[in-house]
């Protein structure tokens, strides 16, 4: 199995678990590697070992290498087919279209999920009580015939046991809270109560008018997904180097400690 085959079964394998009608339906290039398959939670299952050798493999799958997705509009994968056949490709020239949709080859997809029902424990059979056979009686049990005299048992007492009562545990003393019209009440105004903290609100939950990647402009009039000069998402920045997201003003990533302004 290569690295683009095991990349599109642990695909289907997290869809088939979180959301089985997606696999029928379109997904966008960048719920891939942002939400359903990101590098930084699935670099361990799926073998690989850096970002670059993430984005290559993506970039292979999306160019069609095995037949296991198409995409819309078809010039997309053609341009990604140039890029994987290319002597030096980037590796992430997919992200140039994020918002371009992807479809699961659906035999690919049944291939994968029926090899996973191959694997499920098979039911439990009931059992035949006429194949059920018990051994033979031990030599050293004795049994009795209708013929054997009978001897009285003697009696069962019913009596209780004596026994001597054990020390009483003596409860402590019942609490008694002060009456409540000795409480001193709050001197004071609810202004002069120290202030509560408030978690501060990141700076990339509101919708920017630029692009923290290229400086671009964004439209006013206009709900902006994707950058309308470098084609990078609005949603929160990620690191170039591992896939982690991270915060403005930050120097270098909190995971992989790569510096940001690189």
């Amino acid at each position: 199995m290569d690295e683009v085959e095991l990349f599109f079964r642990q695909l289907v394998s997290v869809l088939s678990e979180s959301s089985p009608e997606r696999l029928n339906a379109p997904i966008q290039i960048s719920e891939i590697y942002q939400s359903v398959l990101p590098y930084r939670h699935y670099r361990s299952a799926l073998g690989i070992d850096t970002m670059d050798d993430y984005d290559m493999v993506l970039l292979k799958l999306l160019a069609g290498e095995g037949g296991f997705v198409t995409i819309d509009p078809p010039e997309v994968q053609t341009t990604l087919q140039e890029e994987s056949s290319s002597v030096n490709p980037n590796p992430g020239a997919f992200r140039d279209f994020a918002a371009a949709n992807i479809y699961l080859n659906s035999g690919a997809v049944r291939t994968v999920t029926e090899a996973g029902d191959d694997y499920a424990p098979p039911a439990d059979e009931e059992d035949d009580d006429d194949d059920f056979s018990f051994g033979s009686p031990s030599s050293d049990v004795e049994f009795i015939s209708k013929d054997s005299p009978v001897t009285a048992t003697p009696s069962l007492s019913l009596e209780p046991p004596s026994y001597e009562p054990k020390a009483q545990y003596e409860l402590p003393p019942k609490y008694d809270p002060p009456p409540r019209d000795n409480i001193t009440p709050f001197e004071g105004t609810p202004s002069a109560m120290p202030p509560m903290l408030t978690r501060p609100e990141s700076s990339f939950s509101k919708k920017e008018t630029g692009c923290v990647y290229c400086g671009g402009s964004f439209p006013t009039n206009r709900d902006v997904s994707f950058c309308p000069h470098c084609g990078k998402s609005t949603s929160q920045p990620e690191c170039s180097s591992c896939g982690a997201e991270i915060e403005e003003g930050w120097q270098y990533c909190i995971d992989c400690g790569a510096g940001l302004n690189s």
